[in-house]
């Protein structure tokens, strides 16, 4: 039998077990490194990497954003590849905050 075996870390976590505690995911291990972060439900059977580890290795952009991303306590590999392009076309705080509009985690008061 072949099996597949993911090389790429699907998800990177910045939070330990609050996600856990408020029913938005369930808590694992870094694969890299063994700290204790969570991971939002759905990737069970995926590789999950700490923030820190993702951006070690250079998949995570080193960026301080005040945009959120699709879950409060971590990075998808797909929003970390647009990150690092967006940064690469030097536009990224405009897409950054587009995305958190179109997720509905932005909102004007006026």
């Amino acid at each position: 039998m072949l099996r597949l075996v993911s090389s790429v870390p699907e998800f990177f976590a910045h939070s330990g077990d609050a996600p856990v505690r408020r029913g938005e995911g369930f808590g694992c291990q870094c694969a890299r490194c063994g700290r204790a972060i969570s991971a939002p439900f759905g990737y069970e059977r995926s590789l999950i990497w700490c923030l820190y580890c993702g951006m070690d290795e250079g998949y995570v952009p080193a960026v301080e954003s005040p945009w959120f991303h699709r879950w409060t306590f971590g990075v998808t590999r797909e929003e970390a590849l647009e990150d690092q392009k967006w940064i690469a076309k030097g536009c990224f705080e405009e897409l950054a905050e587009d995305r958190a509009r179109r997720a509905g985690r932005v909102i004007d008061l006026f």
